[in-house]
């Protein structure tokens, strides 16, 4: 199965490219109904921006589990997490790809701007399918394959709502919605069937 992690990157560098799509964040978790106590996995975290956040947003209450391989960005986002005093962000060094568990179910999961390093999208979705509970949300962001490519992999990486809406039908997935954002980014909310 394909990985999905910037390995070998600076974690630091990768958080801040992170941060810059702060301004997405925020409709990302409200497409997911995150709220307090909510429980919420981030696949693919790299230096953990987004896990951090979504922290923040699911308060003391709530639970959020962040995986991706590169130990380097598990370790920034644990010390960043600690220091923010966010005990409820549990953070592992794990490949997604080869997961057969999450450590409990989550309401939501979050794969945001990873699934374009995917070897086999398609098939990597319908190992993400494996491991959601039936109610669950996985909200899925990426750039966009019009976009200026200015930020981001090459136009040719890309994929667009319709090539994700193939791939999570084919993976056992329904698309219940699409966002653009902004001229690089949009968004889908995928839900098992």
């Amino acid at each position: 199965m394909s990985s999905t992690s910037h390995a070998g990157t600076d974690p630091v560098r990768t958080f801040a490219r992170q941060a810059q799509r702060t301004l997405l964040v925020g409709e990302w978790f409200d497409a997911l109904r995150l709220g307090h106590g909510s429980t919420v996995a981030d696949l693919g975290c790299g230096g953990g921006y987004v896990a951090l956040r979504a922290a923040e947003r699911v308060g003391a209450t709530g639970t959020v589990y962040a995986f991706d391989r590169d130990p380097e960005a598990i370790e920034l986002l644990r010390r960043t997490a600690a220091l923010h005093q966010l005990h409820h962000l549990h953070a592992a060094v794990a490949d997604v790809a080869a997961l057969t568990a999450l450590p409990a179910p989550v309401e939501a999961a979050l794969l945001t701007m990873v699934l374009h390093h995917a070897d086999d999208p398609g098939a990597f979705l319908a190992h993400l399918r494996g491991l959601l509970a039936d109610d669950a949300r996985l909200l899925v962001a990426e750039f966009a394959p019009d976009g200026p490519g200015l930020v981001g992999p090459g136009l040719a990486s890309r994929m667009g709502p319709a090539h994700l809406n193939e791939l999570a039908t084919t993976a056992g997935f329904d698309m219940d919605w699409v966002e653009r954002q902004t001229a690089e980014h949009w968004f889908g909310v995928l839900t098992p069937r």
